[in-house]
């Protein structure tokens, strides 16, 4: 469980990348059902976090097209035991082992995970997981 500092934390990050939403709107938005969401978030292929006041949240930017974004639950499985501010800050931050691989084709030097799955790159974004460990 983390610290009310952390909530904190998570919910000032989660706002800079589009904000979060409570689980019947993130299944409304998503086509799925909110058990099916529930259990996403269970078996954690699903980021979500609990914001100041004890609400369970979910990062909006876990949507692309109306879906989950392709890789987040291979992504989160690959991080292994982690405090969630720390899978926030992996998504968010940007990535010396993104740029390096994918720069010169993006035209970017500020590349973090998610942007690299919007653009369909799982498999680099989980060598970036490899590479850090």
């Amino acid at each position: 469980m983390e610290t009310l500092d952390q909530r904190r934390a998570i919910s000032e990050l989660v706002a800079a990348f589009g904000g979060s939403l409570a689980l019947v709107n993130f299944s409304s938005r998503t086509g799925r059902s909110q058990a099916e969401i529930a259990e996403l978030i269970q078996s954690d292929s699903l980021l979500s976090f609990s914001n100041e006041l004890g609400i369970l949240q979910i990062p909006t930017w876990q949507i692309h097209n109306q879906e989950i974004l392709d890789g987040v639950p291979e992504v989160l499985k690959a991080l292994g035991v982690r405090s969630a501010l720390s899978k926030h800050i992996f998504f968010t931050t940007f990535s010396d082992y993104l740029e390096g691989e994918l720069a010169d084709e993006l035209g970017s030097n500020d590349i973090n995970p998610i942007m690299a799955l919007r653009l369909g790159y799982k498999s680099t974004v989980l060598k970036a997981i490899e590479n850090e460990s």
